[in-house]
C-alpha cells in the first residue's frame, strides 16, 4: 500500500494520504475523477485538485510512480504548465494533486449557448497553450492529452497546459476493471496513438494533432468525431486515413498550419515552435527571409496569394531543419546540381557562414579548398555518411524505451541533432531511439511495391502474424518505424499485415536482358512454325 508506494517515489513529491482529505467529485476524465480536497503542506491547509488515477495491478504501482517523479522533475519551473504539487494513494489508487484553478476552457465553452469561442478568444487560448506545450517539449516531455478540458484557466484568463503525460504514465499497464488504458483520449488522437509498435513512435508532432483538434472544438463548438465509439474513430482515422475538418473562420494561415498539424504521417506535421510562430506572425513581408535568432527560414507571401497556397510549396512556409554555422552538411540527391555540380557525390562539408541578406549559406567541403555558396534547402544534415530518410541496422539491440517484445533492429532515421546524435524509429519503441552513429549501420532501404517473405531465422517467433510463414507478401506501405504493411500477391486476396523490416528479406526478380538479335529470332520462328506445320500438312494431304 502506501508504505510501499512513498518508498518507490521522491520523498519530496510523496504526500502522506492522511494529510489529503477528499471533499467531493468536481469531474470526470479518461484518466480518472477529479476531487476538490483539502491537503496540508508543511503544516498549512490549501485546497487543491487531485486526480485519482485508474486501478492498477501492484507490480505496476511502482513503475507509475516512478514515472511520474521523472515527469514532474522534468517540468519544474516551468510557466505555462501547470505541475503538479505531489503524490499519494487512497484505496490502493495513485492520486496525483495539482494546484486548484479557476476552470477550463473546456468548462467555459459548456457554459456558452452555442458552446464555442470567437476565432480571436480561441487564439488567444491557442497561444497560450502553444507556448505551454512548446515548455514542456524543451523538457522532452509529451503531452498525448491535449484538449479543452485540460485547458486550466486562472484569474486573469491566461490558459495553462494541464493533464500532461498522463497517457505515459499507464504504457503497458492493465486496469482490475474492464477499461481499457487509450494513449490520450480516442477524439484527439493522431494516428500512431493508437498503435505505436506499428505506427509509431510517438514524437512531438503528435502534440500538434490533438493540438489541432482542441482549436477546431473551440472554434466549432462540436467535439472531433463528436458521438463516435472509439472503435468507430480507430476506422476513420487510422484505417481511412480520415482527419477533421478546419474551419473557415480562422485567418487563411492559421487554417494552413492545422491542415498541416492532420497530417497522417507525423514528420509532415509542424512542431511546436513553427506552430507558435504562425500564431505571432503577421504574415505580411513578402519573400524569403530569415529570422532574427537564425532559427529558421521561411516564406512569407502577400495575403491575396495565401489563398492559392498549394499543398506541392507547404513545407517552405517554414523550415523544420535551419542551418547553423558549423552544422556537417551534404547535398541532397534531389538538389539541382546548379551551383553543386563540381561538388564530390556525398561529399561531407561544415556550414561555414549563414548569409542572412542573400539567403544562402556558405559551406566548406573537405574534398576541396574553395568555399561554396548555394541554397540552404538544398542542404541537409549529415552525421559519419547517414543522413534523415536513411534505413539503418543497429548493433546492439538493447534499449530502456520500449515495453513487451524488444525493438526492432532495423529503423529508419528521423533527425539529427547538433552533437551529430541521431533519432532513429525502431518497431517495439514507443519512443525515438537516440544514440551515436557508431552503433549504427547504414542499409539498404526497403520500398512500396517490393516482394518480400519471412526470413528463415525469424519463421520460429516473427513479431507480427504471418497468414503462412512460407507465403511472400508485396510492400504497400512503410510506416514511420519501418513496419512493413503486406498485401497478397494475388489480385484477388485482400488480406493485409504487418511486418518487422528485420525479420523479412527480398525476393529478387530476374531481370532478362534481350539483343536485338534475340527479339529479331523471337519475331523469325514466330511467323515461320505456323507455316512449315501448314506447309506440311498440305504436303501429307495431296501425297495421301
Amino acid at each position: 500500500g502506501g508504505a510501499a508506494a512513498s518508498s518507490a517515489c521522491d520523498p519530496s513529491s510523496w504526500i502522506n494520504p492522511g494529510d489529503v482529505r477528499h471533499l467531493y467529485r468536481i469531474g470526470r476524465g479518461q484518466f480518472g475523477d477529479v476531487f476538490l480536497a483539502s491537503a496540508r503542506f508543511q503544516s498549512q491547509e490549501r485546497q487543491v485538485a487531485v486526480k485519482m488515477l485508474p486501478l492498477v495491478g501492484s507490480e505496476m504501482i511502482e513503475t507509475v510512480l516512478r514515472r511520474f517523479d521523472a515527469a514532474l522533475f522534468a517540468c519544474q519551473g516551468l510557466k505555462g504548465v501547470s505541475v503538479p504539487l505531489g503524490v499519494s494513494m487512497k484505496n490502493g489508487k495513485v492520486c496525483i494533486l495539482s494546484p486548484l484553478y479557476e476552470g477550463s476552457v473546456g468548462g467555459r465553452l459548456a457554459h456558452l449557448p452555442d458552446n464555442r469561442l470567437s476565432p480571436s478568444e480561441a487564439l488567444k487560448y491557442a497561444t497560450d497553450i502553444a507556448k505551454g506545450v512548446l515548455e514542456l517539449h524543451s523538457r522532452g516531455v509529451l503531452s498525448l492529452n491535449l484538449k479543452p478540458c485540460n485547458f486550466l484557466l486562472d484569474p486573469s484568463n491566461d490558459a495553462f497546459v494541464g493533464d500532461h503525460a498522463l497517457p505515459l504514465l499507464f504504457s503497458g499497464c492493465k486496469s482490475f476493471l474492464d477499461f481499457k488504458f487509450y494513449i490520450g483520449t480516442p477524439n484527439y488522437m493522431a494516428p500512431e496513438q493508437w498503435s505505436v509498435e506499428t505506427r509509431g513512435p510517438l514524437a512531438f508532432e503528435t502534440d500538434s494533432w490533438g493540438y489541432a483538434c482542441s482549436i477546431v472544438e473551440m472554434v466549432t463548438g462540436k467535439r472531433p468525431w463528436e458521438d463516435k465509439t472509439p472503435q468507430e474513430i480507430y476506422n476513420l482515422v487510422v484505417l481511412k486515413g480520415d482527419r477533421p475538418s478546419v474551419p473557415s473562420e480562422l485567418p487563411a494561415a492559421i487554417q494552413r498550419v492545422l491542415e498541416d498539424c492532420f497530417e497522417y504521417d507525423y514528420r509532415n506535421r509542424p512542431d511546436f515552435r513553427q506552430i507558435l510562430a504562425t500564431l505571432t506572425s503577421k504574415q505580411t513581408k513578402i519573400g524569403l527571409v530569415i529570422e532574427e535568432d537564425d532559427s529558421h527560414v521561411r516564406v512569407r507571401l502577400p495575403r491575396q496569394q495565401i489563398q492559392s497556397y498549394s499543398r506541392e510549396s507547404r513545407k517552405l512556409c517554414l523550415w523544420k531543419n535551419p542551418l547553423q554555422a558549423g552544422d556537417h552538411v551534404t547535398v541532397k540527391k534531389s538538389a539541382r546540381r546548379g551551383c553543386w555540380r563540381y561538388t564530390p557525390h556525398n561529399a561531407e562539408g561544415v556550414v561555414v557562414e549563414v548569409d542572412r541578406e542573400e539567403i544562402v549559406v556558405r559551406v566548406k567541403f573537405c574534398s576541396s579548398q574553395d568555399l561554396w555558396e548555394g541554397s540552404p534547402d538544398e542542404l541537409e544534415l549529415v552525421s559519419f555518411g547517414i543522413t534523415v530518410g536513411d534505413w539503418v541496422h543497429r548493433f546492439t539491440n538493447e534499449d530502456h524505451h520500449y515495453s513487451g517484445s524488444r525493438p526492432s533492429c532495423v529503423g529508419i532515421v528521423h533527425s539529427i541533432q547538433r552533437d551529430g546524435e541521431l533519432q532513429v524509429a525502431f518497431v517495439g519503441c514507443d519512443m525515438l531511439w537516440t544514440g551515436v552513429p557508431t552503433r549504427l549501420a547504414k542499409i539498404q532501404p526497403l520500398r512500396v511495391g517490393q516482394m518480400v517473405r519471412l526470413s528463415c531465422c525469424a519463421r520460429g517467433s516473427p513479431r507480427f502474424e504471418w497468414p503462412c510463414k512460407e507465403r511472400s507478401g508485396r510492400i504497400t506501405r512503410i510506416m514511420p518505424n519501418g513496419c512493413l504493411v503486406l498485401s497478397s500477391s494475388s489480385w484477388k486476396s485482400k488480406e493485409r499485415w504487418f511486418g518487422d523490416p528485420a525479420q523479412v528479406e527480398l525476393i529478387e526478380r530476374k531481370k532478362y536482358r534481350r539483343t536485338g538479335n534475340d527479339l529479331l529470332s523471337s519475331l523469325h520462328w514466330g511467323l515461320m512454325n505456323p507455316m512449315v506445320f501448314a506447309l506440311g500438312v498440305l504436303a501429307g494431304v495431296l501425297l495421301g
